[in-house]
């Protein structure tokens, strides 16, 4: 009655995420304070769009440790943008604050920063700061599980960074991409999309992306029941991210090995290994990975017939998942509570199957996954139009190539 697929106790927030901070940004990653000083000496000396730049820079430096400090560098940087009528900075700051907004769960705001940002990088014709702005806007959707609009910004930013050539943000569009199948359970295509971003991140040879990109991989061979490949991505993730030294892949890496060990039925160490992600988590103040960790963490303590604990998981991941409107875990949340009480209270056990219901209804509908359907297709045929568009002008310019060799030698004859 209990048992549950793979994808559910697998979840979704131990796939690795990448936010764009500003055009000039490559990733999202933890705070770096050793470029603060020489940034503060630029927001005082410098010339007024340099200004600017160490304004949002610095914002994104400390964010994480700091999140108020940095919403005050960047509302100054805004500031001073529109009195210098520098555009690229406001936009950047508008993405940088959006992204502030982001990573506390204020979504609301989040999304009309990246919305403020989006026409001042189209006025000045900047692709890559619109594709960062649009992708951001992408993971709102996603961790909102509104699939179809996730899906539909994440293959426009992939368009702007496959049209400046920029391999980078491109891999990261497209394991962002991959994460959306991932969620609704399109493996195959989940998997198509993370390779693709793998093979350019061994050709960046970065140790942060390819950790990420494995951790993704291997959730979902874990949930193609190919456990062994899942646990080779598993383990090179964990020894990528501290070669890397960055801890919130690390914690993700960590979760996803956890949750393949529960799998095996290895779950001492499974618990060791969650207790280990929770603990990096709650240090990042990472709510969607606490929440996500506790769920599966119930799961184990379910198997092991303590109740007490069980119980205890699930009521800490229902708190932190409502306080942050996280529906993809309140799906699992409200099913498991709506069992828990199922023998010993059906008045709760109704409660919460009827929460479990209208969140599930919400986010997995049939209008959506035939949008999703469609986004792909677009994109694929987008694809191939390209190419024969491309084949057709090289055959044109080879045709007038010919064309002009032929006038040429006859001109030459008749000399």
């Amino acid at each position: 009655m209990r048992a549950k697929p793979i994808y559910q106790s697998m979840n979704l927030k131990y796939i690795i995420a990448f936010i764009f901070f500003f055009a000039c940004s490559t990733l999202y990653v933890a705070a770096q304070s050793t470029k603060t000083d020489s940034l503060i000496a630029i927001t005082k000396n410098g010339k007024p769009n340099e200004k600017v730049d160490a304004l949002n820079k610095l914002s994104n430096e400390i964010m994480y440790d700091r999140p108020e400090e940095a919403k005050s560098y960047v509302l100054e940087a805004i500031k001073k943008a529109a009195d210098a009528n520098y555009k690229l900075g406001l936009g950047d700051a508008y993405n940088t604050l959006g992204v502030i907004y982001d990573i506390s769960s204020k979504y609301d705001s989040s999304v009309y920063y990246y919305e403020k940002a989006i026409p001042i990088f189209n006025d000045i014709q900047n692709l890559k700061g619109r594709g960062s702005a649009i992708n951001n806007l992408g993971l709102i959707y996603w961790n909102m599980a509104d699939y179809d609009k996730a899906l539909h910004y994440f293959f426009d930013a992939l368009k702007d960074f496959e049209k400046i050539k920029n391999e980078r943000f491109e891999s990261n569009a497209l394991n962002n991409i991959g994460m959306v199948y991932y969620d609704i359970h399109n493996y195959q295509q989940s998997l198509k999309y993370h390779l693709k971003a793998k093979s350019i991140y061994e050709k960046l040879n970065d140790p942060y992306l390819i950790g990420a990109v494995s951790t993704n991989i291997g959730n979902v061979y874990t949930n193609l029941k190919k456990l062994d490949s899942a646990e080779y991505y598993y383990l090179n993730a964990i020894k990528m991210h501290k070669t890397a030294q960055d801890n919130y892949g690390l914690s993700i890496a960590y979760n996803g090995y956890a949750g393949l060990l529960a799998n095996k039925g290895d779950t001492a160490r499974a618990l060791d290994y969650f207790n280990q992600s929770l603990s990096l988590m709650e240090i990042l103040n990472e709510k969607m990975g606490e929440s996500s960790i506790l769920v599966q963490m119930a799961e184990i303590y379910h198997k092991q017939k303590n109740t007490a604990l069980e119980l205890q998981s699930l009521n800490r991941a229902m708190a932190i998942a409502e306080e942050n409107n996280l529906k993809k875990d309140l799906i699992d949340i409200y099913k498991e509570l709506s069992q828990f009480y199922e023998k010993s209270n059906t008045g709760l056990a109704l409660e919460y199957f009827k929460k479990y219901s209208t969140v599930k209804d919400s986010v997995f509908n049939e209008k959506s996954n035939h949008q999703i359907t469609e986004l792909n297709t677009k994109y694929e045929t987008g694809k191939k139009e390209l190419l024969l568009k491309q084949q057709d002008l090289q055959l044109t310019r080879k045709n007038f190539l010919i064309a002009g060799i032929s006038g040429l030698l006859i001109l030459i004859s008749l000399l």
